[in-house]
């Protein structure tokens, strides 16, 4: 008996985790859509809960906030659980929604150009074991890399000279710290929930001169660069549209003028206590935008650049009376 194969416009959904799974989930219960590709470097589902696992890692804020809306949980085991209880969570979603069909494990999606004449991003992925490149196209382009996904080494002047062990926090090395000298630099979320070692001796104000065996950076992410490349229409990139803007720009945080049919989650100016919240609103937001495109009745979306400067000029201005303007942390340069 022969299967059914998907049709209507191609969606490509770049990285399986938290925003990449839940546009999928949207997806299929709004839309009952089955047309999509989701491309994952890693070899599994869950994104920053699926790499990131230091002793503690765990929520930084009540639980209930990493729930999503149509999927919510009454018994997690604890207002704050550990990172495995959390990627069993996304883990179960992936098996209730029956996304694995739908993922590329192990593929980095390389670099994206929008074909005006086609109406299309073209996408070069590559295949990470072999190395192999191939080329798909979609008329819908999801970008779900998240925030958290390039660490932030701190620039401070002879850290590569240090003849110890030195990792970032998202980049956990396997190694025993009993008994040795521990430095950690930072003291954000990953700081605070990475839970102690037995007979491990960690400094949090260092001096000028203390030995250490091992530092581990807990210095946050790149998230003033966009770490992919995605040509628009003019040829103009993601990172070409945010230098000229001065910085992360998007309509909404979610559309960028001159990139027909691609939708950011985690965008710009986005951050606002729940990331999950936040990234349901852009959802819901973008499933309006493309549907028209799902039912043929429209070929391109696009943000107008004067509605973008105008949104934007409010943000800044309401971000202009914040701590986030003097604030110097990874979030911002």
């Amino acid at each position: 008996m022969s299967q059914t194969l998907p049709c209507g416009p191609r969606v490509v959904i770049i990285g399986a985790g938290v925003g990449g799974l839940s546009f999928s989930i949207a997806l299929k219960r709004k839309y009952g859509y089955q047309n999509f590709t989701i491309f994952e470097k890693t070899d599994a589902v869950g994104g920053t809960w699926h790499e990131n696992t230091y002793p503690g890692c765990s929520a930084d804020m009540s639980i209930h906030f990493y729930s999503l809306s149509t999927d919510q949980k009454p018994d997690w085991t604890s207002s704050h659980p550990f990172q495995p209880e959390i990627q069993d969570y996304w883990d179960g979603l992936s098996k209730k929604y029956s996304l694995t069909p739908h993922i590329k494990f192990g593929t980095v999606v390389i670099k994206a150009v929008w074909d005006l004449n086609a109406s299309c991003y073209h996408i070069t992925f590559e295949d990470i074991k072999t190395g192999t490149q191939s080329i798909t196209s979609a008329e819908i382009l999801v970008s779900a890399l998240g925030i958290l996904e390039i660490p932030r080494p701190p620039d401070i002047p002879g850290l590569c000279d240090f003849e110890g062990t030195v990792f970032h926090s998202a980049r956990w090395v396997d190694m025993k710290l009993d008994g040795k000298c521990v430095a950690v630099i930072g003291n954000g979320a990953s700081a605070v929930t990475r839970r102690p070692i037995e007979k491990e001796t960690t400094n949090f104000l260092i001096g000028e001169h203390l030995p250490f065996d091992v530092i581990i950076l807990a210095t946050g992410f790149r998230a003033d660069k966009y770490p992919l490349h995605i040509e628009g229409k003019s040829g103009q990139t993601i990172q070409d549209y945010y230098d000229s803007k001065g910085g992360p720009t998007a309509y909404m945080g979610t559309t960028v003028p001159g990139f027909p049919n691609l939708y950011m989650l985690g965008g710009p100016n986005t951050l606002n206590t729940s990331i999950i919240f936040t990234e349901e609103v852009q959802i819901n937001y973008s499933l309006k935008l493309i549907k028209p495109i799902l039912d043929g009745r429209l070929s391109v979306v696009d943000a107008k650049h004067e509605a973008t400067d105008r949104y934007n000029e409010v943000i800044q201005k309401k971000l202009s009376g914040s701590v986030f303007v003097g604030c110097n942390s990874w979030y911002r340069k």
